[in-house]
């Protein structure tokens, strides 16, 4: 389970990378135009609502990856022999 939400984590972090630099390229292409299209500033406005929505979803991500470390953690420490030295 660890692995599985480690290998989402790492390719989510690629895609948000590739939307941002496409959106950045989508926002000097409207700066340069006199007066864009409706259809390249409602692409724009779509791909910031996907970048949002892709930025969320890894925080939740990562939110999940720290909750299984946190029980693996407790488990381990639930399980290993305690031995007070005196």
């Amino acid at each position: 389970m660890l692995e599985k939400a480690m290998n989402e984590l790492s390719f989510l972090s690629a895609d948000i990378t590739k939307l941002e630099a496409r959106y950045g390229k989508a926002v000097e292409k409207l700066k340069e135009q006199k007066e864009p299209s409706k259809a390249r500033r409602t692409r724009a406005q779509d791909m910031l609502i996907a970048l949002e929505t892709m930025k969320q979803r890894f925080k939740a991500l990562e939110r999940k990856v720290f909750a299984i470390r946190q029980e693996m953690l407790r488990d381990v420490v639930s399980d290993a022999d305690v031995v007070s030295v005196e």
